[in-house]
């Protein structure tokens, strides 16, 4: 998680565009959702690295892994309604 949460941090503008065309938030609020994003997965990911608080940690990161799966799956399959 922090590797993906570094990548995304180095090619931001793309994570923005990707943010947006997915269209799950406001337009104002794409900045400050990618850097609540990006800034999970990198804290989340060191803290596991590290060892601190384990079981706390993991259901995080399962929580935001879920999250992506449910708005990819929402995604493809308003896209196969059409």
């Amino acid at each position: 998680m922090t590797f993906a949460g570094c990548a995304k941090l180095f090619d931001a503008e793309s994570f923005l565009n990707t943010i947006q065309r997915l269209d799950l938030v406001p337009s104002r609020l794409v900045f400050p959702v990618m850097i609540a994003i990006v800034q999970s997965e990198i804290w989340l990911g060191l803290a596991l690295v590290f060892g601190l608080r384990i079981r706390i940690v993991a259901a995080l990161l399962a929580g935001l892994v879920s999250m992506f799966i449910i708005v990819i799956a929402r995604r493809t399959s308003a896209r196969n309604d059409r």
